[in-house]
């Protein structure tokens, strides 16, 4: 049986985009003995992630050692998740896998956010613009990815953006609006994203270089990720 560390909401409801289809909830676990060493022994990644639908809940947990090897990449969803102020289940390793999170943000996530946006514009424009959550995943990836690299501060809801000299109160409540009354973007309002996807794209490459944060995740984060990897799998909860 799995042990549970953490379970969060994310996802649209955490982004704070309104009337999503479902809700993403996310957390970690670890393994109970058996299967933990048979994983070992054999190498397999039996239960590593766990993903379950309950109505509109679509449920994923990751096995401890995954996520701390995505924390450790760095991996922005993941780091994402761990921070989430959304909390439905927390053990007190909670504070520890966030402490680790924390320890993570560093300036290689501009690579994720990059990565991330990039993609989905290309998608956009198979889509000729038309689909809002799409555009609001993108801006969501920018603003992220420039609030974070300019003040070390990981945020993921859209209303933490609004302190951005770059945000664009404009586009962001026309999208919601969209969201929330299903309905294809305007033309006029095409254009100006297009513009402004462009316009963010500049800004997140001079966030990342002017970025004060470190390069990659630090020491700190290495030693506590091994720390408590050590302690719930061969101490504390494994006694």
């Amino acid at each position: 049986m799995e042990v549970p560390i953490f379970v969060v909401i994310s996802g649209s409801d955490l982004y704070g985009i309104p009337n999503p289809s479902d809700v993403d909830i996310r957390g970690a676990h670890i393994l109970d003995r058996e299967l933990f060493i048979k994983n070992c022994l054999y190498k397999s990644k039996e239960e590593e992630v766990i993903n379950k639908m309950f109505g509109k809940c679509d449920f994923v947990s990751f096995e401890l050692g995954k996520f701390l090897r995505e924390l450790l990449k760095p991996n922005a969803n993941f780091i994402e998740i761990a921070l989430s102020d959304k909390v439905l289940y927390s053990s007190k390793y909670h504070e520890d896998v966030k402490g680790i999170a924390y320890n993570c943000i560093c300036k290689k996530l501009y690579h994720h956010w990059k990565g991330f946006a990039k993609p989905l514009q290309k998608l956009c424009e198979k889509e000729s613009y038309n689909n809002p959550k799409t555009l609001l995943y993108i801006l969501r990836a920018y603003y992220q990815g420039i609030l974070c690299l300019e003040s070390g501060e990981f945020k993921s809801d859209f209303s933490s953006f609004r302190c951005l000299d770059c945000y664009d109160e404009d586009i962001v409540s026309y999208l919601f609006e969209c969201k929330v009354n299903k309905k294809p973007v305007d033309e006029s309002y095409k254009k100006k994203i297009k513009s402004y996807f462009y316009e963010l794209g500049v800004l997140l490459d001079e966030s990342y270089k002017n970025s004060n944060l470190i390069d990659e995740p630090s020491e700190t984060a290495k030693i506590k990720a091994i720390e408590l990897y050590k302690k719930l799998y061969f101490e504390d909860v494994r006694e």
